[in-house]
């Protein structure tokens, strides 16, 4: 471990997420891949303290309370070069947490990285060497499925890229009124499905068409609870692929980004990958337990997989549209980025007919917060809640829940959404994107929703 810092400077919450983000630096990057097969980025002559061309080394620094990912070994070469603004801003001083040494990844090794990545966010997927499949749950936890039942009625969740099926079913049950739903729904369902699916290495599109394959075979009546990118997922399976023309559907949409998110924008990819570090370990401090696998885990897993992804094609610093075409190297998070020019969003929100017989509903929050422990969400956000003279660039223009942009939440075809059918939490220091399912009015509401008026099943 190489720390800036010793331990015994460090409280005991810091160092329990600093041991936590190494780990994760170390299962996800790739070791054994040829250099020789990495393109020299550069021929220019490089003073002596200079870094090899494909030498990177990912540092977590803080300063005024605030984490930023930074390439260490660049910190020599701007100095040299005195920073100009095109090549990136000058190093800062501040407090190093951890510091590790990595092997810049070449384009093509990029996909083998994210693959990696997605396995470790969701490792209990069903079939084999696959990470695609569909479990089912009963109170003795969950089985492999190779399909959905023919007839009756089907609960299906589908996960977003900061959460799997598993955490999602944990935080339901951490609660009483969490595990009164999931009672119920076992008298009104005749199954529970849940769909395990990767959320980096492939769009939302995609990830649907798979999971129409699962469904193909059944006539049920489907009624799915979605989180964040899942509600994509959900969307291009119900509206496009589904072959069932008169299925009955209802989907609950849990912070999801019908109209992308700001923080899978390109020109924001530096600066989301902060916000995600500064997030993971806000989660860690707040949590007990298992808060570092079930939240914190998984928002840095991407903070770092952005980190390599950009350190891929550029310097993680340089100030340069290559940097922030580097998103595209994810198609998971391109799918969702928050521009005019993303196709595969415009299609579903313009071109794609909402059917008849489906019925929607929305949960939504705008997370602000004075407690200090959470003072980063200020450094990301513009307007007046911006922290004076912050070092970051702004990833969200509006209000947002840490991920997703509120606005984006409930931004589905005109009519398609009644008022009726969305909760929004406002204003609120409690939830963000992580703890939906932890909030009490959250499972009293897909109860009233769901279950309401459903007799029991035969």
């Amino acid at each position: 471990m190489t720390h800036g810092v010793s331990s015994e400077a460090l409280t005991a919450e810091d160092q329990f997420w600093i041991a936590g983000a190494e780990q994760i630096v170390d299962e996800t990057r790739l070791h054994n891949f040829e250099l020789a097969s990495v393109p020299n980025a550069s021929k220019a002559r490089r003073s002596s303290h200079d870094s090899d061309d494909n030498d990177t080394q990912m540092s977590i620094i803080e300063r005024d309370g605030i984490l930023y990912l930074e390439d260490s070994s660049q910190a020599g070469f701007l100095a040299s070069k005195g920073a100009r603004r095109d090549s990136g801003p000058r190093i800062q001083p501040g407090k190093t947490l951890l510091r590790k040494p990595l092997k810049r990844l070449p384009p093509s090794k990029v996909y083998e990285a994210l693959e990696k990545a997605d396995r470790k966010m969701t490792p209990n997927c069903s079939d084999g060497d696959s990470i695609t499949g569909l479990r089912s749950w009963t109170p003795n936890g969950f089985k492999p499925e190779n399909s959905a039942i023919a007839q009756g009625r089907i609960l299906l969740f589908v996960h977003g890229t900061f959460s799997n099926n598993d955490n999602i079913f944990e935080k339901i049950q951490s609660k009483t009124g969490g595990n009164k739903f999931l009672t119920e729904a076992l008298k009104k369902y005749d199954q529970i499905l849940a769909f395990d699916h990767r959320t980096l290495g492939v769009s939302p599109m995609l990830n649907a068409n798979e999971l129409a394959r699962f469904l193909d075979d059944s006539d049920a009546e489907v009624d799915v609870i979605c989180h964040s990118r899942g509600g994509l997922v959900t969307r291009w399976w119900a509206e496009v692929f589904d072959k069932k023309m008169t299925r009955k559907v209802r989907i609950v949409f849990v912070a999801s980004p019908m109209a992308g998110t700001s923080l899978a924008s390109p020109h924001n990819i530096r600066e989301s990958m902060n916000l995600l570090a500064n997030y993971s370990r806000a989660v860690a401090r707040f949590g007990k337990g298992a808060s570092f696998v079930a939240g914190a885990c998984p928002l840095f897993t991407v903070a770092t997989v952005l980190f390599e992804s950009v350190s891929s094609v550029t310097r993680v610093m340089a100030k340069t549209p290559v940097a922030d075409a580097a998103i595209a190297l994810v198609p998971g998070l391109d799918a969702m980025s928050r521009v005019g020019n993303n196709h595969e969003l415009i299609a579903l929100q313009k071109e794609v007919p909402i059917r008849s017989d489906h019925e929607y509903f929305a949960v939504k929050a705008n997370f602000e917060t004075t407690d200090v422990g959470w003072k980063f969400w200020r450094a990301f956000r513009s307007g007046k809640e911006r922290i004076k003279n912050a070092a970051a660039d702004f990833v969200f223009q509006d209000e947002n829940d840490l991920v997703v942009d509120c606005t984006s939440m409930a931004d589905i075809t005109p009519n398609a959404l009644k008022s009726k059918n969305i909760l929004d939490f406002g204003e609120t220091s409690v939830v963000h994107h992580t703890n939906y399912f932890e909030q009490d009015d959250v499972n009293k509401r897909l109860g009233e929703w769901l279950l309401k008026g459903v007799p029991d099943r035969a």
